[in-house]
């Protein structure tokens, strides 16, 4: 758990009362864990306030309040149908059910993190608790990276011309580009961050993560970050001596479903350019696109394009999800997209980039980046001709019947494969350490740590996505012991699936574990694939 003046981070009174102006993603966790239960009143609150700003007088409100209680999505969607695609601003708006605390069952508050995984799993198939944005499953997601292939970097940028110089770092999903942005070359513990009111713990985290301080600005009454209270926050800070570094804000709000128009991120980078002449010293914009995919009128806004295209040289990072909009629940990916204009800061500009190079690519050590590209050519490209097929499935019958007494072997064998690897280990500060091998090798499969409250949709998307594989004919490794994977008849003797059991000796667990990551990243380099259910910290 990261720390702040030498006490838990979750447990100090800074860490709270900017919690109590933000909403995690995290509701069933880190919520109740820090007692922040009003935090749903009041995010329902706001998202009235935000309703009744935009609609004005065209709608009688406090009718639709009455027939639709206290749940905002429900009232969103009346207002939708009263007002109409083309009247009025609440087509602005994505509805959100994060304000209602009906939304949620009552979850008691754990707060160990392997407490949370085993009342988790006690509601695996509980869907209703978890699916607060669509998981649209396998066949669209491939599409979308089909015409997005995030395996070569630079395919993210649509115009390889105007985004020539846009760096792009490969994530497992948008809360590590944070952590990846925020990076300690960039941000050390005498910077502020400014962050609006109602944005996420995440960017809290990453920033408290380097010992740096949080300055909240405002959100207007639509429910958009106000760039005027952000020059106020710019202005009064750079009188009283703090140095703001960067400013972190989201294009569609969470639960404060706005979102921001092209002409608000304009004005926003604007602000953030004046008062960096001004004072003569960098400030970095971070913008949040997590719900781009959800934009009500089907047009997502890239606000490094906005930049480029509207000549404004400061650097523009973007903390970008494949996770979100085209998701498959425990599918972590995204990427870190960021915009550095040569002329700006140039000293500091090369070494931020080096040293984002400097720990994904010698390393790997915060996000298994071989994996998630493995997975994206995988999922674009799958083919296997019947010869190899054959190869396998003979392979895979063979090893089935003695998996558990052969883990390393089965590890160090499956570089013969080009197969389909379920999970990996992740360690998150050391709160796995002394973890029960067998709980170990559940977490491990299953999912990584954020979205820790999904794991009832991830459980049922890890499903999905091994019997789509299964029906293809590829392997999966199932190394669950104690959770029923693959529950059906049809699916429990199948020629293609490794059952891997026995992992009740912690050596020998670990052992396999590094197996498995070795032949990941043996199989990134030889270009052939590997499908994480989820990927987190290697």
């Amino acid at each position: 758990m990261a720390k702040r003046n030498g006490g838990n981070l979750f447990r100090t009174a800074e860490y709270r009362r900017d919690a109590s102006r933000t909403f995690g993603r995290m509701s069933r966790t880190t919520l109740r864990v820090t007692g922040l239960e009003t935090v749903f009143e009041q995010a329902n609150a706001k998202n009235k306030g935000v309703l009744k700003h935009l609609i004005g007088d065209r709608i009688q409100y406090e009718d639709i309040i009455k027939g639709c209680g206290d749940n905002p999505e429900a009232i969103w969607k009346e207002v939708r149908e009263r007002d109409g695609e083309k009247q009025g601003q609440a087509v602005r708006v994505v509805g959100m059910s994060l304000g209602n605390p009906n939304a949620y069952p009552a979850f008691p508050p754990n707060p160990t993190l392997m407490g949370c995984i085993r009342e988790s799993m006690a509601e695996e198939n509980d869907r209703a608790s978890c699916s607060y944005t669509a998981s649209y499953g396998l066949p669209p997601l491939r599409e979308y990276l089909r015409s997005v292939n995030l395996s070569d970097p630079s395919s993210v940028n649509k115009d390889p011309g105007k985004f020539k110089d846009v760096k792009v770092l490969v994530t497992a999903g948008g809360s590590q580009a944070a952590h990846y942005g925020m990076a300690p070359s960039l941000l050390r513990p005498e910077h502020t961050v400014a962050v609006h009111d109602w944005i996420y713990i995440i960017h809290l985290g990453a920033a408290y993560y380097r010992n740096a301080r949080l300055k909240n600005f405002e959100l207007r009454n639509d429910g958009v970050p106000d760039p005027e209270s952000l020059r106020a926050v710019l202005h009064e800070s750079a009188q009283n001596g703090a140095e703001i570094r960067c400013m972190v804000s989201t294009t569609i709000g969470n639960p404060i479903g706005s979102a921001t128009p092209r002409g608000v991120l304009v004005e926003t980078m604007e602000v953030i350019r004046h008062q960096s002449e001004h004072e003569g010293r960098p400030i970095i914009a971070f913008f949040d696109t997590a719900y781009e995919a959800f934009r009500p009128d089907g047009k997502p806004i890239d606000p490094i394009e906005v930049a480029i295209d509207e000549g404004i040289e400061i650097p523009v990072g973007v903390f970008e999800t494949a996770s979100k909009g085209h998701g498959l629940c425990g599918f972590r990916l995204g990427a870190l997209r960021m915009w550095w204009p040569p002329s700006y800061f140039s000293r500091l500009r090369e070494d931020y980039l080096s040293s984002l190079d400097f720990i994904v690519q010698p390393t790997l050590g915060l996000v298994a980046n071989p994996i998630q590209r493995g997975l994206l050519s995988y999922l674009t490209r799958i083919e296997m001709n019947s010869g190899e097929l054959a190869r396998d499935m003979q392979f895979l019958e063979e090893r089935r019947g003695r998996a558990s007494a052969n883990l390393i072997d089965i590890g160090n064998k499956l570089r013969e494969i080009d197969g389909v690897y379920l999970g990996r280990y992740y360690d998150h500060s050391g709160e796995l350490d002394s973890i029960d091998p067998n709980t170990l090798a559940s977490f491990y499969l299953t999912f990584g740590f954020h979205g820790l409250t999904k794991f009832g949709a991830r459980c049922n998307q890890a499903r999905e996505l091994a019997r789509f594989c299964l029906d293809n004919g590829l392997p999966v490794i199932s190394a669950v012991p104690g959770f029923s994977f693959l529950p059906e008849e049809r699916w429990s003797d199948h020629p293609a699936l490794i059952r891997v059991t026995g992992l009740t000796d912690e050596e020998n667990t670990r052992a396999f574990l590094k197996s498995v990551s070795s032949y990941a990243d043996h199989l990134a380099r030889k270009k052939k694939s590997v499908v994480p259910i989820s990927s987190g910290y290697s």
